[in-house]
């Protein structure tokens, strides 16, 4: 099934591939992998990067804002079909989404459910030390 990362998340994700270890293996992991990951573009990621390229600050919540734009404008391009999507996001809660009709086929992935995931099925080795490194690069 495609794995939905909404445009403003990769960018959080991968901001300073240069300075962060993290940043630059999580770029290469999903740039390597498209698919099942589709980086889909919305209008708060578009913002967003114009924003950064005038220099100034990134919203603090731009990558939860992004997804309820995915989900409100982006959502049906995928649900036209009978296949799964899967959204994932970086946060344990997602402001919005308690809003919108759960599809059956939708599902919402957090980033650290995603790397247990992983974990178990013997992708990495080790979801903890994805996580540790994630937030304390």
């Amino acid at each position: 099934m495609p794995i939905v990362v909404v445009d403003a998340v990769y960018d959080e994700l991968t901001r300073d591939p240069v300075n962060y270890p993290k940043d630059r293996e999580v770029k290469a992991f999903i740039d390597a992998h498209q698919p099942p990951f589709k980086i889909e573009d919305t209008e708060t990621g578009r913002r967003e990067r114009e924003k950064h390229r005038e220099g100034l600050p990134p919203r603090r919540n731009a990558g939860e804002v992004a997804i309820v734009d995915f989900m409100s404008d982006g959502l049906e391009n995928y649900l036209t079909a009978s296949e799964p999507v899967l959204v994932l996001f970086e946060d344990v809660d997602v402001p919005g989404v308690r809003f919108f009709r759960k599809l059956p086929n939708l599902h919402l992935l957090s980033t650290v459910g995603m790397l247990r995931g992983l974990e178990r099925v013997g992708i990495i080795g080790s979801a903890d030390e994805v996580i540790q490194n994630m937030t304390h690069p």
